[in-house]
């Protein structure tokens, strides 16, 4: 599933130091370091390769056209009713749905991914599956230290 706003982009440092060290390698100089050489053809075609085909899905998929996918998935969950969303948490928890089916590995995965999503939307971050309170400890004071025996 595609998720706009994942994408990392590389800062602009960590391209030039790309392109330098493309460009050094084209040079003999790696080889006298004795650092071996570098396949630079191999490289260099995998950029324009990487290039080429960023410019052909920009022109195939325009901006913006890829977000409507994701933004009707999130529609759509954001939109289901509680008690379907409670059905989908019990048959995470059991593995089975309502009516006995096992669950499959595939139909888990898209259970959870719309659990959680819902979560987002709807409750407070305490009441969500997977949430971890990492608040305080219940009080000042720690039980004191045990050594350990090794037996």
């Amino acid at each position: 599933r595609l998720r706009p706003g994942l994408v990392s982009i590389p800062v602009p440092s960590i391209f030039t130091f790309m392109w330098i060290w493309l460009l050094v390698g084209f040079t003999d100089v790696l080889k006298y370091l004795g650092l071996g050489s570098i396949a630079n053809g191999a490289h260099l075609g995998g950029l324009l390769v990487g290039i080429f085909t960023g410019i052909i899905i920009a022109r195939v998929f325009p901006r913006g056209s890829l977000v409507t996918m994701s933004n009707a998935y999130e529609d759509a969950v954001k939109s289901m009713p509680r008690e379907l969303y409670q059905r989908m948490v019990d048959a995470l928890s059991t593995g089975r749905w309502p009516d006995g089916r096992t669950l499959t590995e595939a139909q888990r995965k898209e259970t959870m991914d719309a659990v959680l999503l819902w979560g987002e939307f709807h409750l407070p971050p305490e009441e969500r599956v997977g949430f971890i309170d990492k608040g305080e400890k219940a009080g000042d004071t720690c039980d004191d230290p045990v050594p350990l025996k090794w037996q």
